[in-house]
C-alpha cells in the first residue's frame, strides 16, 4: 500500500501520463486537493485549487483505491463536495473525509487488502480553514479531538486496521 498526497492538477494531462514504476501496482492512497470541476475559468488567478476531469484517468492510472477529501480546498470551487464524489465513485475509487454532512463527511472507506479489511477514516482541520461539515452542510470530517476518538473507537469494534488522514 503507498499513500500520497495533495494532488491538485488543474489542466488536462491525458497526454502527458507518465509510466510508473512497478511499485504502483498495490493499492494507492491519495489526498486529493479540491474539486473536479469541468469550469476551469478564473479559479487559477483567484488561488483555488482544483482538478481538471482528466486527473480521474490518473488516478486510475495510479491504482489509487481510496482519496481523502478532508482538505480545506475541497469547497473552493464548489459548495458540496457530491460531483467529485459521484465521478470518483464512476472510477471504482472509494472516497472520505468529505461529504453533504458530517454523516456522510464521517463515513469510513472499506478497502479489502491481503485477506483483511483496510478502514480509512480521514479528517480536516478547522485551523487551516477546513470548512467543517455539520447536520445539513457540506464540509470536512472535523479534526477535533473528541470526535477523532468516538470515530476511532466505533470502528477499533469491527475491524483489524485502521488507517488516519489527518
Amino acid at each position: 500500500m503507498i499513500f500520497i498526497g495533495d494532488i491538485a492538477i488543474p489542466f488536462d494531462i491525458s497526454s502527458h501520463l507518465p509510466k510508473l514504476p512497478d511499485c504502483f501496482s498495490g493499492s494507492v492512497i491519495a489526498n486529493l486537493e479540491g474539486a473536479i470541476t469541468d469550469t476551469t475559468t478564473g479559479h487559477i488567478q483567484k488561488a483555488k485549487l482544483f482538478n481538471h476531469p482528466s486527473v480521474l484517468d490518473y488516478l486510475e492510472s495510479l491504482n489509487v483505491k481510496v482519496v481523502s477529501l478532508a482538505n480545506n480546498h475541497i469547497l473552493d470551487i464548489h459548495l458540496s463536495p457530491s460531483d467529485t464524489i459521484k465521478r470518483l465513485h464512476n472510477k471504482g475509487i472509494a472516497v472520505c473525509g468529505a461529504g453533504d454532512s458530517i454523516e456522510e463527511a464521517a463515513n469510513p472507506c472499506i478497502l479489502p487488502e491481503d485477506g483483511r479489511e483496510v478502514v480509512f477514516l480521514a479528517f480536516g482541520w478547522e485551523t487551516i480553514q477546513c470548512v467543517a461539515a455539520k447536520p445539513k452542510r457540506s464540509g470536512v470530517n472535523p479534526l477535533r479531538p473528541n470526535h477523532v476518538l468516538n470515530s476511532v473507537t466505533a470502528e477499533k469494534k469491527r475491524i483489524r486496521m485502521l488507517l488516519l488522514f489527518c
